[in-house]
């Protein structure tokens, strides 16, 4: 495809602010600056976790940035959100630490450095050319829910977070030893006579007495507990509510414009069409002309010219829709062109201009001088916004009120009323429940599993800090608490004689496999004694650590013992993926040096990352200790606590 229009520099930035914590494919936390600045307390109250320099790590941040990995990823249990939201905290503590670090040590990123990363990114240059300014502006809202300064900002901080970790891994080097001994490891080989030991084998032999089940149910009561429940009266300070409430001010959208003008400049720009003739070799380009000229003729002669686009051009792009192009600003395309595109009047008839890529046919439909976009224009921009932002600020701002209503002594049903929200009541939920009026969203039930057991029911019970949802934010009150309690044994009876089986099936496997490594161990002749026992002998093929198995799995599992063991003798029984083995090593090839050239850069490409990633990581890991120990790392380990349900 040709690269004909192509960006050298940015172009204009209309401010479409959003506030959404937005996280790219996969996770894009170079998108995410910290939610505030300044010396925040680290106080619960305020949802801060930790505090690097002057930069925080809220709740609401940690909260916003889970939901979008829960929605991108799919599914959500309490196990599966817990491990996000401590990975979540524990990487933006990091990423905090990492961003001033890169600040401590000077470095910078240019606006070359910028451009160039952005030119990288697909959805603003599709098949290498620039979507155009409203384009880009408008995607950057859509995608990324930040306005184009918020978004840039971002990418200069992962920039700077990129050339911190170059410099940290730069000294990283791998000997030529240890390329040969990663080769050695690779490409040994062994060849396994092994016996298979299956659970559920010795499951079906089981007839287990009333006795033996009840045995075991007592031996395991903990498996058969009915989990804790607990119901909250709840006040919900939703987003649509107050969005019926909210206006936006002619004064607030002036203010906002005045502050943000430089936001609404627009360069310079033409939209035009054109026919492309590509010149493919350099005795080409006196028929290629010829061509030209007689199209050109064509069209003077009030040819159609979308036609003869789609007939002639060879710009693909461009082709279907008649030649006609988006706008485009000084330095994105070839200089001949622009100079002469910026140099024709709107309207005029079309002109031939020559580049090193071939002729151009084109015609200029529109020209806009320099100009600042008035209030009127960018209003349907600025309101939503505006109002989206008050939304979300009034909600905070009015669950905190009735949080510290409540602390002043008001029931949770006066402080509700002040705003005139309503107080709700849930029914008995456990932990890892689904509520249906709040999806798959679990802090609500998080939130209402931290409330103090003892509370439960009294009046002045105290209320959660304000828990952001989807939908808005709530504030809860414990209700009722049902203890965890065993189940009964008549009504769990199935699950108990399946777990029976299950435990015991792994026993006699294990004894089985135990009992044969015995009977071979004084001779060495595995295949005899399975043979005597009734059992199958499997043989493998020569294999390396890498290797998987069908019936016994990754030979990894067994590699310490196997590429170790003696040819001709017998392990010990061991357990691989639920399963028992006992097996005999037939043969041991080493690794065939004479080859090791043929793969030496590629091993040590290899080697090479993970001594860097590893290397990264202890960074990470002594910085932070380091930044603690002097003050500059503050954590909010309450908080921190708090939000990962830890008592």
């Amino acid at each position: 495809m040709l690269k004909l229009f192509r960006q050298k520099k940015l172009g204009v930035k209309l401010l479409l602010f959003a506030i959404v914590f937005m996280v790219g494919a996969g996770m894009l936390l170079y998108l995410v600056p910290g939610l505030g600045g300044g010396s925040l307390a680290l106080t619960d109250s305020q949802g801060v976790l930790a505090q690097v320099g002057n930069s925080v790590v809220t709740q609401v941040e940690v909260n916003r940035l889970v939901q979008q990995q829960v929605r991108q990823l799919g599914g959500d249990n309490d196990i599966f959100r817990r491990f996000l939201l401590e990975s979540t905290v524990e990487g933006l503590i990091n990423r905090r630490l990492v961003e001033y670090e890169a600040e401590q040590l000077g470095l910078q990123v240019s606006s070359a450095e910028l451009a160039k990363r952005l030119q990288e990114i697909s959805i603003f240059y599709p098949d290498g050319n620039f979507v155009g300014a409203d384009s880009y502006t408008r995607l950057v809202q859509q995608q990324y829910n930040r306005s184009v300064p918020e978004f840039e900002q971002g990418v200069r901080r992962q920039l700077l977070v990129n050339k911190l970790i170059t410099w940290v891994r730069g000294g990283v080097t791998v000997s030529p030893t240890e390329v040969e001994q990663e080769y050695r490891r690779r490409n040994e080989r062994v060849r396994i006579q092994y016996v298979l030991f299956l659970p559920g084998t010795y499951e079906k032999q089981l007839e287990p007495s009333e006795d033996d089940l009840r045995a075991f149910y007592e031996r395991n009561r903990d498996r058969y507990l009915l989990p804790e429940r607990r119901s909250v009266r709840y006040v919900p300070v939703d987003f649509f509510t107050l969005q019926q409430r909210v206006q936006v001010t002619p004064e607030e959208l002036e203010a906002f414009y005045q502050s943000r003008r430089q936001d609404f400049q627009v360069s310079e720009r033409v939209r035009f069409r054109h026919i492309l003739f590509l010149v493919v070799q350099p005795d080409e380009r006196a028929a290629v002309r010829e061509k030209a000229e007689g199209v050109l003729a064509r069209l003077r002669r009030d040819a159609d010219f979308a036609a003869l686009a789609r007939e002639h051009s060879e710009h693909e792009d461009s082709k279907e829709q008649g030649g006609e192009m988006d706008w485009i600003q000084r330095g994105q395309t070839v200089p001949a062109l622009e100079n002469k595109l910026f140099a024709l009047p709107a309207d005029s008839a079309p002109e031939l201009v020559e580049t090193s890529y071939g002729f151009h046919l084109v015609q200029v439909l529109a020209h806009q001088a320099e100009r600042s976009l008035p209030l009127e224009e960018v209003r349907g921009q600025i309101e939503p916004f505006l109002r989206q932002r008050t939304v979300q600020d009034q909600a905070l701002a009015q669950a905190q009120q009735i949080v510290e209503a409540v602390r002043a002594g008001q029931s949770l049903q006066q402080a509700a009323q002040a705003d005139e929200w309503p107080v709700l009541e849930s029914p008995l939920f456990s932990r890892q429940q689904v509520l249906p009026e709040f999806g798959e969203n679990f802090d609500f039930q998080g939130a209402a599993f931290r409330l103090p057991t003892e509370t439960a029911g009294q009046p002045d019970a105290p209320v959660s800090e304000p828990v952001g949802l989807p939908t808005g934010f709530v504030v809860m009150q414990l209700k009722e608490v049902s203890r965890t309690h065993t189940v009964e044994f008549g009504d769990v009876r199935a699950q108990v004689e399946s777990g029976f089986r299950q435990e015991r099936g792994v026993e006699l496997a294990q004894e089985a496999a135990q009992q044969l490594v015995g009977e071979a161990g004084g001779s060495g002749n595995l295949a005899s004694a399975a043979r005597r026992s009734g059992l199958e002998v499997k043989t493998s093929p020569l294999v390396n650590r890498e290797t998987t198995l069908p019936d016994l799995g990754p030979v990894s599992r067994i590699a310490a013992t196997a590429f170790n063991l003696p040819v001709g003798q017998v392990s010990e029984a061991q357990q691989v993926a639920g399963k028992w083995v006992a097996f005999r090593v037939l043969e041991r090839t080493e690794a065939d040096l004479g080859r090791l050239e043929e793969e030496r850069d590629t091993l040590r490409a290899q080697l090479l990352e993970k001594k860097r990633s590893l290397h990264w990581e202890i960074f990470q890991q002594s910085l932070r200790k380091r930044r603690q120990a002097d003050g500059v790392l503050k954590l909010n380990q309450a908080a921190i606590n708090r939000i990962l349900g830890r008592r």
